[in-house]
């Protein structure tokens, strides 16, 4: 086990640096604490997105269909337009959620496949201080998604979506549990909700912007908040991201071949920060 470790560590530091010393990457790599783990491993372990027949469907028809976008229950905040006009308006050159204080602290999902539950509830986390006030910024609980959502279509640490997620908020109220009163703890156990402090989100409505489009998702981002973006995240490149613009030539762009599920807070000029 130690000589396939230090094979694998080998394998990952050469890869390493011979992608640091191409002066055509726009990106900088470095090993971090997944430098002895296969990509496989890393896709077990730290992925976790399942994508569900229903969005594959979306993702065909919104190619056919721009206007057809709302795809949930009701409008979380109901002053805002449909997504469907989002093509019609202003779109900065750059911006940045976090300098609204709108945007909670950077969390790990340890050794379990719950990315969904962590970028569900980061989305959520910023919406809610959005209507309410930066000074309503809460963490709320991926615990209780991980837990609580596998009746909706969720598998725990083997992944989910944000629709199951949303399913199950809305089947109790609207209501989410706060990570102080959940917390985190990296593996599946039983749902246990009831003696837990929540916050009530209003209703919720979603959509889904067609593949690719990176105007209607910079017009999003802008006019909504921060995004629930997937991506595909089982390679070396991402496992040892270090700075720069992450740019793959080979990167599948299926939605079939999505497995990372993140929020998406800024943009600058076609550059995007998860």
């Amino acid at each position: 086990e130690e000589n396939k470790r230090f094979d694998t560590f080998h394998g990952h530091l050469k890869y390493v640096l011979e992608s640091n010393n191409n002066e055509t990457c726009t990106f900088k790599l470095e090993l971090n604490d997944y430098a002895d783990w296969t990509v496989e491993e890393f896709k077990a372990k730290k992925t976790g997105l399942k994508v569900d027949s229903i969005t594959k469907r979306n993702a065909r028809d919104i190619g056919k269909d721009e206007d057809s976008l709302p795809e949930n229950t009701d409008n979380f905040d109901e002053g805002r337009p449909p997504m469907r006009r989002l093509k019609r308006q202003t779109v900065y050159t750059s911006f940045d959620w976090r300098s609204k204080y709108v945007v909670s602290s950077v969390k790990d999902q340890k050794q379990c496949g719950s990315c969904y539950a962590f970028a569900t509830t980061a989305v959520l986390e910023s919406l809610y201080a959005r209507k309410w006030g930066s000074n309503y910024l809460t963490n709320f609980s991926p615990q209780e998604i991980v837990d609580c959502s596998t009746s909706y279509g969720n598998y725990g640490c083997n992944g989910g979506n944000y629709r199951p997620c949303l399913n199950y908020l809305s089947a109790k109220g609207n209501k989410i549990t706060t990570l102080s009163s959940y917390p985190y703890v990296g593996y599946q156990k039983v749902c246990q909700t009831s003696s837990s402090s929540s916050a009530y989100l209003g209703s919720i409505q979603a959509w889904q912007i067609p593949t690719g489009d990176e105007k209607t998702m910079a017009s999003a981002l802008v006019n909504y908040g921060p995004l629930w973006v997937a991506l595909y995240a089982s390679s070396q490149q991402f496992m040892f991201y270090k700075s720069g613009v992450l740019s793959v030539s080979s990167c599948p762009n299926s939605v079939y071949s999505k497995d990372y599920s993140k929020t998406m807070k800024e943009f600058s000029q076609g550059q995007y920060n998860y």
